[in-house]
């Protein structure tokens, strides 16, 4: 078993795993609650969590991800989704 010790090794190794959540990732879901958005524009919910998707997706995309504590970058999007969720549940449905 050959080890490869080489600097650019040891980067590209921190870099991948300083990243846990991929934007590509966060920018799909960001799209998928965008169209929610425009099918039924009425309803504002969806708009929330797309543009801090996107926000968050585009500053991880470009190296800006730091901005948002370690901790806190695995509850990002399931918080999200429970916000959401409590949102729809508490929302006055027009009868």
């Amino acid at each position: 078993m050959v080890r490869s010790s080489s600097p650019s090794a040891r980067r590209s190794s921190s870099r991948r795993s300083a990243c846990p959540t991929p934007p590509i990732f966060l920018g799909a879901l960001a799209i998928g609650f965008g169209i929610v958005f425009l099918v039924d524009p009425t309803r504002p919910a969806p708009l929330i969590p797309a543009i801090l998707l996107a926000l968050f997706a585009f500053l991880t995309l470009y190296g800006r991800g730091d901005l948002m504590p370690a901790w806190f970058q695995p509850l990002f999007v399931p918080l999200l989704f429970i916000a959401l969720g409590v949102y729809l549940l508490l929302e006055k449905r027009a009868t």
